[in-house]
């Protein structure tokens, strides 16, 4: 019973794994995320003049452990920088951006922070 069952879920879930791997999206999941990025502002700074308040500097490169293993890539992430592709819907890219501001901050006098170097 659980072979078929794990059977007829395949045959259903593969078909739409192979458009995901291609980069494939459906018309509707296009036509989606283009009414999301016109019906709200996502061009708005505001959160974005928040996240970078205090920046100092923000750390390039790796992190390695005593082994040489990359515990930490900060340029892994750099690929942000580039348009939301139309598999994505804009507000989570946005978000991506917004949580990917890494590195040293000056929240008052004497006192720093250092922002992502962990994945919480």
């Amino acid at each position: 019973m659980k072979v078929k069952f794990l059977t007829v879920s395949l045959m259903f879930i593969l078909p739409f794994s192979v458009f995901a791997a291609n980069g494939q999206v459906e018309k509707a999941v296009i036509e989606s995320n283009n009414a999301y990025k016109t019906k709200y502002n996502l061009d708005d700074m505001t959160e974005f003049n928040y996240a970078q308040k205090g920046f100092i500097a923000k750390p390039t490169g790796q992190i390695k452990s005593e082994k040489g293993n990359v515990i930490w890539d900060f340029d892994a992430f750099n690929f942000l920088n580039d348009p939301a592709p139309n598999t994505v819907n804009p507000a989570l890219w946005r978000q991506a951006k917004l949580n990917n501001n890494v590195g040293l901050f000056k929240v008052t006098d004497r006192v720093w922070q250092i922002r992502g170097f962990d994945l919480a």
